[in-house]
Parts: C-alpha cells; structure tokens; sequence
C-alpha cells in the first residue's frame, strides 16, 4: 500500500513513518539482490516495483519538506512519486 500513504489529517501525519519506509527500502533492496544473486527463478520484477515506490515516497516526503520550508502553496502529490518510484 505505498501508493496510498498520503497525508491522513490537516497537521501531515503520514501512515508510515519516515523511518520505517526508509528500514522498509532498505530490507526490500537487499532481498531483491539477494534473490537474484542465487540464480533460482524467483522474479525481479515485483519487488523491484516495491523498491522503486518506497523510494518514491522518501524522495515525495523530501520534496514535500522542502517546499513546505520555503513556505510555498505548491501542492505535492505523493501518490505520482510512488507510482513514478515504482515504473522507474
């Protein structure tokens, strides 16, 4: 359900926490390597699209922080970094 970690209330708690989707990518990259370096047939694409949308998330999360520094009202859709993270 990463693509659905947007904004839960008006104060921006997300679902996730920053770290728990950063340890999250992390464990999910290193199995996938792991995986495909035994050379049996367990697949590259599925968890390659878990990784790739926990990082979208931490790089939307980043986005998001800094325009919310610069007190901008640019709006920052999470769901697109996750579904780009994934498809990257």
């Amino acid at each position: 359900h990463l693509g659905e970690v947007g904004e839960v209330a008006a104060d921006h708690e997300y679902l996730f926490a920053m770290d728990a989707l950063v340890l999250y990518f992390i464990i999910m990259y290193g199995l996938m390597t792991w995986t495909y370096g035994i050379g049996a047939p367990t697949g590259l694409f599925v968890p390659s699209l878990a990784v790739g949308g926990a990082m979208g998330q931490i790089v939307g999360r980043t986005v998001s922080a800094v325009v919310k520094a610069m007190d901008s009202t640019i709006q920052v859709d999470l769901h697109t970094y996750a579904v780009v993270g994934a498809a990257a």
